[in-house]
């Protein structure tokens, strides 16, 4: 899921390790560990090339393996790191601080993106409530960090490696719970999982998440109520992802009936909830030559799929040994078409993500997740611009996907 997610998640599962011995500390670190996964993305800086990096993502980094052995680094280092007192010294407490309130408006930034997104427009409200909470929370750290004598932090090695490995093994398993796959088992598969019941971005899971913890932050360790703040910030999230599984077996039910009624004969079929929301859910079948798509809300009147065709083409790729071509195959789970954009280029459409509502599926353009590739002697090269602006502009695409989650 996205970053902002992945750092709550990975805060609540430090505090409820080490929330009593070490505060928020605990907290913190816990953050850093639920952060720690992601830096895949970071692939192409070291050198490879846009499919490697497609691959390489979610990859070892979001593996059980890794998130048995990085702890055991982790945890030396800060067991080292507060047993000689390092966390005392006056550089250190501002150089965090500066860390922490830089932190802290990334995280305000993300919260104030998702109401633009949506809306096309700033929300002063939210604006104003997240500005004036960065402010509390910096007054605080520099009045309370860099003006006091810190005490001693002494928590044993072994907890340190408690801490890390629940906060950097709950990421891969919420990104399971997506639809991009998550190679849970690397180095030993590269079988991607994907349970396809929650968005990769969904804020009504994320955001009172964010602030019952936020609330736990400002309770003394000894306080009850920040271990109560805490479990039912994870409370929320587990009830929350128990809606969306319930939420998935019902449009499951929708989609096979729906396939059914119309007589359509297929290998095999798959459902997703859109970007931002557990009620509309994108629905994709495989036939023989053609895939079945549509979109179905829960708020919908009739429990049915409405379902255009869309044609493989997998015969326009000529050649199927090619890396890239493999790569963005294993890619897309085999959900992918092919279509002639003109030119010498070619679009390999990711189809788990579909085509936009209301938009043709003979449409190049109207796909979600496109790669363009072109030939070049026996070999595909992939273009490195791969996203155009939606046709119709931003406003378009997020006041049609907001009236079809109403049911309209």
């Amino acid at each position: 899921m996205d970053s902002l997610t992945q750092i709550v998640l990975g805060a609540s599962m430090g505090e409820a390790v080490a929330g009593k011995k070490i505060g928020n500390r605990a907290m913190v670190w816990g953050a850093i560990a639920g952060t720690i996964p992601d830096l895949d993305v970071f692939g192409g800086v070291f050198g490879m090339s846009p499919e490697d990096s497609l691959a390489f993502h979610r990859g070892i980094s979001h593996s059980i393996f890794f998130a048995v052995l990085a702890p055991l680094l982790l945890a030396l280092y800060t067991h080292w790191f507060y047993k000689n007192q390092h966390h005392k010294s006056t550089g250190l407490k501002w150089s965090t601080t500066i860390a922490g309130i830089l932190f802290m408006i990334f995280c305000g930034a993300i919260i104030n993106f998702i109401p633009y997104v949506a809306t096309q427009s700033i929300s002063f409200l939210t604006l104003a409530i997240v500005l004036g909470l960065i402010a509390f929370l910096s007054y605080r750290l520099i009045t309370r960090y860099t003006t006091q004598e810190q005490e001693n932090v002494d928590m044993r090695y072994w907890r340190w490696y408690l801490l890390f490995f629940v906060a950097i093994l709950t990421h891969p398993i919420l990104d399971c719970c997506t639809n991009y796959g998550t190679q849970l088992f690397q180095p030993f598969s590269d079988v991607r999982l994907a349970w396809n019941n929650i968005s990769v971005a969904d804020p009504l899971y994320t955001l009172p998440f964010l602030v019952l913890l936020i609330i736990a932050a400002t309770r003394k360790n000894s306080n009850k109520w920040r271990s109560y703040l805490n479990y039912a910030a994870f409370g929320w999230s587990m009830l929350y992802m128990m809606w969306t599984v319930r939420n998935k077996q019902i449009v499951d039910q929708v989609f096979e009936d729906s396939l059914q009624n119309s007589s359509i004969e297929y290998s095999r079929c798959m459902t997703t909830p859109s970007i931002l929301n557990n009620v509309l859910w994108h629905c994709i079948a495989e036939g023989d030559d053609e895939y079945y798509d549509g979109y179905y809300s829960l708020l919908d009147k009739e429990p049915k799929v409405k379902l255009q065709t869309i044609k493989k083409n997998h015969e326009l790729i000529s050649n199927y040994d090619d890396k890239r071509v493999k790569t963005l195959v294993w890619f897309s789970n085999g959900y992918y078409n092919v279509m002639d954009a003109g030119g010498d280029t070619l679009h390999v459409n990711d189809l788990r993500y579909g085509a936009q509502i209301g938009l043709s599926s003979d449409d190049p353009d109207a796909y979600i997740f496109p790669f363009k590739i072109y030939p070049q002697g026996t070999a595909y090269v992939l273009k490195e611009d791969q996203r155009d602006p939606p046709p119709g502009g931003m406003d378009e695409f997020w006041n049609t996907l907001w009236t079809r989650v109403a049911g309209i």
